[in-house]
């Protein structure tokens, strides 16, 4: 379950007014998120639940807070509550492909609540960013575009919670003119964006790029107009 899953938000940015109150809700905001993704990699789902409420308590609208909430309410064997907050990720981002897996995992076979085993090491342990980043990096020299391409598939089908990792599968994408799954990966991804702004203007770059590519003018223009909030 675990797999589906890590956190990351990216329009986030575009609701923090400059006003200094504002500002230090966001930072807490960020705190009380990292802290509940640390629990829910760590398989501490209770945890993680605690600490994603206070993320609402600060706001209530960011998809990728809810669905983290849904995941970790399924774990604990409460589909009601999972249910729910799936249903408020879906009102924000109903194309995200993440949120309606999650849903229909939801809807075929709510879990029940289990004794959690203890925790060991094994090779199918979360790998961190870096590391996935790292082999990524690797893989490049020693594959063809096409293989390195297919690698990248898997890599982002098994860590969609990496923003990084669904911005490099893009990138190889639109390397071999498939613009509509370059622009796949960034729109699924983007929920789950890093709070960097340095990331986030990569990804609306790169999608102003596919979009001039596929002569969408207005989705152009809109995304240059989201690039220039980040400046």
């Amino acid at each position: 379950m675990k797999h589906f899953f890590s956190l990351l938000f990216a329009l986030f940015f575009l609701i923090v007014s400059a006003q200094k109150n504002d500002k230090d809700d966001y930072a807490k905001f960020n705190e009380f998120y990292f802290k509940g993704l640390q629990e829910w990699i760590k398989d501490n789902p209770e945890q993680a639940i605690k600490y994603f409420n206070r993320c609402l308590e600060l706001n209530d609208t960011v998809a990728a807070v809810h669905y983290y909430l849904a995941a970790a309410y399924q774990k604990t064997g409460n589909p009601g509550q999972a249910v729910y907050h799936i249903e408020r990720a879906l009102a924000t981002n109903p194309q995200n492909k993440w949120f309606r897996r999650l849903k229909n995992q939801l809807q075929s076979s709510p879990v029940e609540k289990k004794e959690k085993p203890p925790v060991t090491r094994s090779e199918n342990a979360i790998k961190s960013e870096s590391d996935v980043l790292r082999d990524i990096k690797q893989k490049k020299f020693n594959l063809s575009a096409g293989e390195y391409y297919n690698y990248l598939v898997k890599s982002a089908e098994k860590f969609p919670f990496y923003a990084r990792v669904q911005y490099e599968t893009a990138r190889a994408a639109l390397a071999l003119n498939k613009p509509d799954e370059a622009e796949n990966y960034l729109i699924n991804g983007m929920d789950f964006a890093l709070t960097d702004k340095n990331l986030l203007k990569k990804y609306y770059q790169l999608l102003i790029e596919i979009y001039q590519r596929k002569n969408e003018k207005e989705k152009v223009r809109k995304y240059q107009n989201l690039l220039k909030t980040l400046k």
